[in-house]
Formats: structure tokens, C-alpha cells, sequence
């Protein structure tokens, strides 16, 4: 996003807020895929504008959740910064998101 178009939205009402996710997964490629597929879905959302996106390395979990059953497990987190047209759009992206 550009600094202009940011200003834009922000002139226009929009709110800025970030954003963190975490994504675990049994492997590597799965968990890289998963947070990405998650970002783009923000992407396409009418009323949220992505203004920058930091994918942090997929790490691998030292203490895995037991739901691994003594697999291995992938981390990676997301720091993502958006801007939305409303304060219920906000909140409706950080129910289903």
C-alpha cells in the first residue's frame, strides 16, 4: 500500500490497527502455506486494507501441544498491519481472523 492511499483511507475515517497471528502445523511447508493462504484472505476483504505484512521464520516447536501426539510442529507468527472502514469491521476481523 502506498503512503497516499493510506492517507486517503485514513482521512476518510478508516482505522489503523495491527494485527499478530500464529499458525502451528506437523510440518514446515504446511505452515508456511497456511499463514500465507491466511494473509491473502485478509487482502481480499472489501472493507480491510493490508498496509504491511511481516512474516516471521517458521520455527520448530520445542514442547508441541499434545494434539501433535509426539509429532513434530512448525510455528510461525505474523505481525500484520491493516487499516478497516469501521470499528465493527475491525471487530469482525478479529473474531474471523
Amino acid at each position: 500500500m502506498t503512503k497516499d492511499v493510506l492517507r486517503e483511507s485514513l482521512e476518510k475515517g478508516w482505522l489503523r490497527a495491527r494485527m499478530f497471528f500464529e499458525v502451528m502445523g506437523a510440518t514446515e511447508e504446511y505452515t508456511k502455506q497456511a499463514m500465507t493462504e491466511h494473509v491473502s484472505k485478509m487482502r481480499k476483504l472489501e472493507n480491510m486494507k493490508v498496509v504491511s505484512e511481516n512474516l516471521g521464520e517458521v520455527l520448530k516447536v520445542e514442547d508441541p501441544p499434545k494434539q501433535f501426539r509426539g509429532k513434530e510442529a512448525y510455528s510461525q507468527i505474523a505481525d500484520v498491519e491493516v487499516v478497516v472502514s469501521s470499528l465493527e469491521n475491525l471487530v469482525y476481523s478479529v473474531i474471523f481472523f
